[in-house]
C-alpha cells in the first residue's frame, strides 16, 4: 500500500498542471458562476486527464490495490478466527461506523444485547 502511493505520485508528476487547475475550482455550492468556471476548467483539461487515467497501468493498479485489501482482510480474519478455543464460541468483530450503545435490541442474542455495530456487506459476509 505504501508503494502504491509512490506510484501515484510518480505517475501524476506529468499531470501536475492539470490537477492543480482542477483543485482550484469546485463544483459544490449554489453559485452558478463558480459552477460554470468549474465546468470550463474541467472541459479544458478533460482530454489530457482521460488520456492518462485510461492507461492500462491505472486499471492494474486499482485491481492490485483491491486484491491487496482482500488479502489483508482474509489474513486478519484468519488470525482472529484462530483465537477461538472452542467452535461453540461466538466471535464478534466491530468494524466501520458501528458504535457501542446501552440501548437494548430485541433481535440480539442474550450475549450481545447491548452492542450495536454497523458492518458493510462484504465485511458482514466475511464475519459470518
Amino acid at each position: 500500500m505504501i508503494n502504491a502511493r509512490k506510484k501515484i505520485v510518480t505517475w501524476n508528476a506529468g499531470m501536475k498542471d492539470h490537477l492543480q487547475a482542477l483543485s482550484e475550482v469546485t463544483s459544490r455550492g449554489a453559485d452558478f458562476t463558480a459552477f460554470r468556471k468549474f465546468m470550463e476548467v474541467r472541459v479544458a483539461h478533460w482530454e489530457a486527464l482521460w488520456e492518462e487515467y485510461a492507461k492500462p497501468r491505472w486499471a492494474r493498479f486499482r485491481m492490485n490495490l483491491y486484491c491487496g485489501k482482500q488479502r489483508a482482510f482474509a489474513k486478519f480474519f484468519n488470525q482472529v478466527g484462530a483465537l477461538k478455543e472452542n467452535e461453540s464460541q461466538r466471535l464478534v468483530v466491530a468494524y466501520g461506523t458501528g458504535r457501542w450503545k446501552t440501548q437494548k435490541r430485541d433481535y440480539a442474542s442474550s450475549n450481545d444485547k447491548y452492542v450495536q455495530g454497523v458492518c458493510t456487506a462484504f465485511r458482514y459476509d466475511t464475519c459470518r
